[in-house]
């Protein structure tokens, strides 16, 4: 339950630009004030977000403002097409820190192309100087259908012997070492 308690007050605050008071998250979240408090501390703690000022909403103490620490962590996508490639690299705010399209390569042999798309993530982190520790994972979307509990595609359209490729597990496609997609 405290991830997704995470999750939900680190989502509340990316929504508000300007950045919300712990007494605006309880509200917007309708968790106890000390829950609150204490995800806060997790992520002021663990760098994901940061106090950016202060609020006054009349008469006493004014409100210390919380907004996502964007360049904490990212994540890295890929979206594998017949046609093209498409990588890209987001800040926890979602914005575009660096991408790069190439065409699809005309192979039948997926792990070739696993490998290349491996190839292509590792060249973009190494162009983008985003720090690989502050990469929280990896996505790759592929034409289905698509095996999720497997990590399996299966037999996409236009992908010619990308039969039951297991895409999640295979170890070509990685950010970091040991870590796979």
């Amino acid at each position: 339950m405290g991830d997704f308690n995470e999750a939900v007050i680190l989502d509340a605050i990316r929504r508000e630009p300007q950045g919300l008071s712990r007494v605006e998250l309880a509200a917007a979240t309708g968790l106890s004030a000390q829950t609150v408090s204490n995800i806060c501390r997790r992520l002021l703690d663990g760098g994901l977000a940061r106090e950016t000022g202060k609020k006054s909403s009349g008469s006493g103490k004014p409100r210390t403002l919380l907004q996502v620490n964007a360049e904490s962590r990212y994540v890295v996508g890929a979206h594998l097409d017949p046609a093209v490639i498409t990588y890209v690299v987001l800040d926890l705010l979602g914005r575009v820190v660096t991408h790069r399209r190439q065409p699809t390569p005309q192979v039948v042999a997926p792990d070739k192309t696993m490998a290349g798309i491996g190839a292509s993530i590792h060249a973009l982190l190494a162009d983008s100087g985003v720090p690989r520790e502050r990469i929280l994972g990896l996505g790759i979307a592929a034409p289905g259908p698509v095996d999720i509990e497997a990590g399996l595609v299966v037999d996409p359209p236009e992908l010619e012997g990308w039969g039951r490729v297991p895409l999640r597990d295979s170890g070509q496609v990685t950010v970091a070492d040991g870590w796979g997609s």
